[in-house]
């Protein structure tokens, strides 16, 4: 038996999971409703329906399994999902010009090890205001709506942190982390990866990184490669299997869901199985580990700050409360909680490329909650929720600034001037 299909009988059809649930908000559908979506799965394993029938539905998913924190019957909403994308993926008949840009993108470019050569160039280009310029002068036409959209966003070039000297007291690490860095993470918000690094060291940890780990697998998983991302867990749980280390510490919402469930992509009882759930294990949110250090906000934030939080940091790594303690600590800080910040932005990986209008609809009706908190600074865990709150402020002419956690406790540390 399937295990999406036998997943389905956990579903007692209550509805607890339908305020939870973005594309349910936005559209008013049972069809697109986690309740709606677990029973056509159920009826295509069944042979009433097709998975052609069904393909609308669970593409507009977002994939963000708040229905998952909802459910009284721990439903797992993401086997579900996971396997009927794969199913819907392999029978999809898409275009020879799609087919090669998805090979060249989830299985030539984020996995590269020379992807970091990209960063210079992107930096450069961004601070001229080149992707802004394409965009104005119709360069960018050919590309899908959300890639040209979100080219007018990107985060701009930040200075390399100087090196800083970090006293211990005893000389002894508080712990030996590794850290993983991400693909596009490493590319488009490298200075975040460099400051959450910073934190760490400055709060006593040994941090050390192998060139050997490669992109997280998340991105593919969400468009059905399951062989790709079954091949990058692998290649990744003996990365930092080879290391002495107390903790796998990632800043990313996204990257870090994908690795805490490195154990679901093997077959239970399998020697790759054994291995992945002591990878898990080790896996953290940079939030958990620096609230376990001792750090001193020595610099006041002065700011009205309010707080995204990652979906899949949220719903899948379970870290809810470190994020906003964090915050509210911070010396300066106003903080306003969002009413609906548990509500997806519309993000979810690669939704805002490949569902652009309807993560826009989503996105607009999250935006009145993010307007009423009246914030300078809008606090998010993951470069795909940045991206598209920066988009909101663009679409509704706010001013807000969105930077990660990251960001505002290394300045809060006095560890960068920006």
């Amino acid at each position: 038996m399937s295990k999406a299909y036998d997943a389905t009988f956990d579903c007692i059809q209550c509805g607890y999971c339908l305020p939870s649930c973005p594309t349910y908000a936005t559209f008013q559908k049972e069809t697109h409703s986690p309740r709606g979506r677990i029973q056509l799965v159920k009826l295509v394993h069944e042979g009433r329906l097709t998975y052609e029938n069904i393909r609308e539905s669970m593409e507009l998913c977002l994939g963000c399994r708040a229905c998952e924190t909802a459910c009284p019957t721990g439903v797992q909403y993401g086997v579900i999902l996971t396997e009927t994308i794969d199913a819907l993926t392999t029978r999809r008949r898409a275009a020879r010009t799609e087919r090669v840009a998805r090979q060249m993108v989830f299985r030539k470019l984020l996995p590269s090890a020379h992807l970091g050569r990209v960063r210079p160039v992107m930096e450069r280009a961004i601070a001229a205001r080149l992707p802004e310029r394409a965009h104005d002068f119709r360069l960018l036409d050919p590309l899908p709506d959300g890639a040209k959209a979100l080219a007018t966003v990107l985060p701009k070039p930040f200075d390399t942190l100087r090196a800083r000297d970090v006293s211990r007291q005893d000389g002894r690490p508080a712990y030996r982390v590794a850290f993983f860095k991400g693909c596009v993470m490493d590319v488009l918000f490298h200075h975040v990866n460099e400051r959450a690094v910073a934190l760490l060291e400055a709060g006593g940890c040994d941090v050390v990184m192998t060139d050997e780990a490669t992109c997280c697998g998340a991105l593919q998983r969400h468009a059905g490669d399951a062989s790709e991302a079954k091949r990058l867990a692998k290649r990744n749980i003996a990365a930092f299997e080879a290391l002495d280390v107390d903790f796998i510490v990632q800043a990313i919402g996204g990257c870090g869901a994908s690795l805490v469930e490195y154990d679901t992509l093997f077959e239970p009882g399998s020697a790759w199985h054994e291995r992945a759930v002591r990878f898990t294990k080790r896996v953290r949110d940079v939030s958990e580990v620096v609230s376990l250090l001792s750090i001193e906000w020595t610099r006041p934030i002065n700011r009205r700050v309010t707080y995204q939080p990652s979906c899949h940091l949220t719903n899948v790594q379970r870290v809810t409360r470190e994020p906003r303690a964090l915050i509210e600590q911070l010396p300066g800080v106003t903080f306003v909680p969002m009413d609906g910040a548990d509500h997806c932005c519309g993000s979810a990986g690669i939704y805002n490329v490949t569902q652009y209008d309807a993560s826009m609809r989503i996105l607009d009706d999250k935006m009145p909650n993010v307007l009423a908190t009246s914030p300078d600074l809008v606090v998010t865990t993951n470069p795909g929720c940045h991206l598209q709150l920066a988009l909101g402020a663009k679409r509704t002419g706010a001013s807000y600034d969105v930077v990660h956690l990251v960001e505002l406790l290394a300045y809060a540390a006095g560890l960068t001037d920006d």
